[in-house]
């Protein structure tokens, strides 16, 4: 759903191919039919209609079979339309989203995709994240796009040139130039030393245990300067006293170490 400057609502109605319009009061305006919309977004100088289109998945399977709805097999496009009342096709393009989907396993339903439209741009500009920015291997089995990485799950800026999807600006890009570590792991905890103001980052990334590593990125936050720190053993949880010692827990005990500083 999105809104113009009029107060028009735009409502994407992906299995019947179309954009209904209403006005702010509800009342119908307008049907613009396009194939299989998931993302309205008007641009809110212009008024022009950006319409984006992939398979998503979380379908009934009794509208599957009687559609022969495949969400694999729906083009991955952008159609950019006139302003409302006129809505006339002026472009359309595919569009870089990502992997089609994500595997054998249907453990996810609803968007795969966020989007959002800056219109205040001198080139249009659209800023687009997927449902995972990093190596998915470790959290299912059996998926078909295991080897992808954060380049098409991650934060992308994407302008439309010369009748193509450019990227413009890669996150997953620029933080390998930055970081130290760009882990898609579950439960990250932030920690800060009073004593060496320094930050540490913990990443439960065992799978089916919850424990980390053993590995512990390390940051100087005035500095930027980054290290990465080699722990003496997997841990559950941590924490770091004033005086700077840093407190490892397993689910046998709790030992204390020193850590030198940058």
């Amino acid at each position: 759903v999105d809104t113009d400057t009029k107060g028009n609502v735009y409502v994407s109605d992906h299995m019947n191919d179309r954009i209904q319009v209403f006005s702010e009061t509800g009342a119908f305006q307008k049907s613009l039919n396009t194939s299989k919309p998931v993302k309205v977004l008007i641009h809110q100088k212009t008024g022009e209609i950006y319409v984006f289109s992939w398979g998503i998945e979380g379908v009934p399977p009794a509208i599957i079979k009687s559609l022969d709805y495949y969400h694999e097999k729906v083009p991955q496009k952008l159609s950019i339309y006139s302003p409302f009342p006129d809505m006339k096709l002026k472009q359309e393009v595919d569009f870089p989203f990502g992997p089609s989907q994500i595997g054998n396993i249907a453990f996810r339903i609803g968007s795969r995709f966020q989007i959002t439209l800056d219109s205040w741009t001198e080139t249009p500009t659209i800023w687009i994240v997927g449902a995972m920015s990093d190596k998915i291997k470790s959290f299912a089995v059996n998926l078909q796009d295991s080897d992808k990485t954060g380049e098409e799950y991650g934060l992308r800026i994407i302008q439309v040139k010369e009748g193509k999807c450019k990227v413009v600006f890669n996150f997953e890009e620029n933080a390998k130039k930055d970081l130290i570590s760009l882990s898609n792991g579950n439960n990250k905890k932030l920690y800060f030393s009073h004593k060496t103001e320094k930050l540490y980052i913990s990443e439960n990334r065992v799978v089916g245990t919850g424990m980390t590593t053993g590995f512990l990125p390390e940051i100087d936050p005035l500095t930027g300067k980054k290290r990465m720190l080699r722990l003496p053993f997997q841990f559950d949880d941590m924490d770091i006293d004033i005086n700077g010692l840093i407190y490892l827990r397993t689910h046998t005990n709790v030992t204390r170490w020193e850590l030198d500083p940058i």
